[in-house]
């Protein structure tokens, strides 16, 4: 997938999430806002002498450019789970419509008069397609083009095949309505049974491995500053110690780092069945480890030098 394409995905978002901003505007934005990100937490740990390297502040700013460019992405996500929610009711009242001999065209109003939040809009669209002279097998077609649902691209592919042979309509959409309906519930239960496991890996991935590489980095940083503060090593062995010190922090963020990566996209799987759903994970954990790792750092260090 070329650049065009992935910034004409991302503006098909923008769009469902109602910001009206140009798609490489906003990614360039989030860019400038990380590398500041970046540039002033780097500074800011220089100025204090926290000798931590260059990994924090890079994930502070990927972090910030996730976030900034994940969030629409989640508003257009959420807005797109809230028509999945109501779309079976919908389809359940668009069957008892025309087994009372009403017809799409009604049905259709009568759903858009409903309060089924967003999809209330989606559906005023199929009407405004009506309206231009498309019949309802093309017009139904608009649902699955603005809504990044599998559920309401099958089901819309269902009921557009059903149109053309003639078939009863009103009972697949009975039929469709009660299979959407269990595969949210079987969702939600798959979110339930995986709580304890996700737990596990969030508190193992994003809270106890960043406290501990913390405790070690402090510790193993105060004997190098102990070691050369007292003055009895040569000048080629600091420089040793320190070059040692300094690739120890740079290593053991790096795996801090990888390894949240990875345990967001474990979650993601696990909870959504989806690895892009990982997008919205990702800066959430990293920011909760580094944090933890940051304050336990800080923390003991300040405690060893009192002692």
């Amino acid at each position: 997938m070329d650049v065009n394409s992935l910034l004409e995905k991302y503006s098909f978002y923008l769009k469902k999430a109602k910001w009206k901003i140009s798609a490489s505007y906003w990614v360039l934005i989030s860019i400038v806002f990380a590398f500041l990100a970046f540039a002033v937490s780097y500074f800011s740990f220089t100025l204090f002498g926290l000798d931590l390297g260059l990994v924090l502040p890079f994930v502070i700013g990927l972090s910030v450019a996730d976030l900034m460019i994940g969030y629409p992405y989640l508003i257009a996500q959420r807005r797109f789970a809230e028509i999945e929610e109501a779309f079976p009711d919908a389809l359940k009242q668009m069957a008892d419509i025309l087994k009372a001999g009403g017809s799409y065209d009604y049905s259709l109003r009568e759903i858009s008069k409903s309060e089924y939040g967003p999809l209330k809009e989606e559906v005023l669209g199929v009407l405004r397609r009506l309206e231009e002279g498309q019949n309802i097998r093309h017009a139904m077609l608009y649902l699955p083009e603005n809504v990044d649902s599998v559920v309401i691209k099958r089901s819309v592919s269902i009921i557009t095949d059903a149109i053309e042979v003639g078939a009863p309509l009103s009972e697949i959409l009975e039929d469709i309505a009660n299979d959407s309906r269990e595969n949210i519930r079987i969702r939600s239960e798959r979110k339930a049974l995986t709580l304890m496991q996700v737990l596990f890996i969030v508190s193992a991935s994003a809270v106890i491995a960043p406290f501990v590489l913390g405790i070690v980095l402090s510790v193993g940083g105060f004997m190098v500053d102990t070691g050369i503060a007292f003055g009895t090593l040569s000048d080629d062995v600091i420089q040793t110690a320190l070059g040692f010190k300094a690739l120890l922090n740079n290593l053991f963020q790096a795996y801090l780092a990888i390894m949240i990566i990875f345990s967001s996209l474990m979650v993601s799987v696990m909870r959504e069945g989806n690895v892009t759903k990982a997008l919205t994970y990702m800066p959430f954990f990293l920011l909760i480890g580094f944090s933890i790792f940051f304050v336990s750092y800080v923390i003991v260090g300040a405690s060893v030098l009192g002692m």
